[in-house]
């Protein structure tokens, strides 16, 4: 299906969907209506997601023991998978997590050596730097944020 195609799809079942809710003489066909457009990624979006709420750690994470702490606490909350998972942050968060998993490079295990966690940078920061306006006529500055 081609673009215009998947465009008229979607706006055929949004606007089927916003009339049905805003027009009285047509709201009892709202329960034949599509309440969800069907898309590549619905399978996964229909599971349900695992939350984890981190605990807050009083550590420095310009200090390297502590940036060890900080790797061996996010290895705790693995349990006992072997399954690589990324860790997000910002060029010199990764930085550092990459050289805390070279201090301990030559450790027995993949977990000793911190290799449980992948660091790669999120470009979160660099598009919210990107993203703030300056205003010229007034000396504040506003903030857009987009969701990605």
């Amino acid at each position: 299906m081609d673009d215009i195609q998947s465009i008229k799809q979607n706006l055929i079942v949004l606007v089927s969907r916003t009339v049905c809710k805003y027009v009285k003489c047509l709201q009892k066909y709202m329960p034949s209506v599509c309440s969800h457009i069907a898309h590549a990624h619905s399978k996964e979006m229909a599971t349900k997601s695992e939350v984890i709420v981190l605990d807050v750690l009083h550590k420095n994470e310009t200090k390297g023991a502590d940036m060890i702490d900080i790797m061996r606490e996010m290895h705790d909350y693995l349990g006992d998978s072997s399954k690589i998972r990324p860790s997000g942050g910002d060029y010199v968060t990764v930085e550092r997590q990459r050289c805390s998993q070279q201090h301990l490079m030559d450790s027995d295990t993949q977990r000793g050596r911190l290799g449980l966690v992948e660091p790669c940078a999120e470009d979160w920061h660099c598009l919210m730097n990107v993203l703030m306006v300056n205003t010229e006529n007034s000396k504040k500055t506003s903030t857009m944020y987009i969701c990605i």
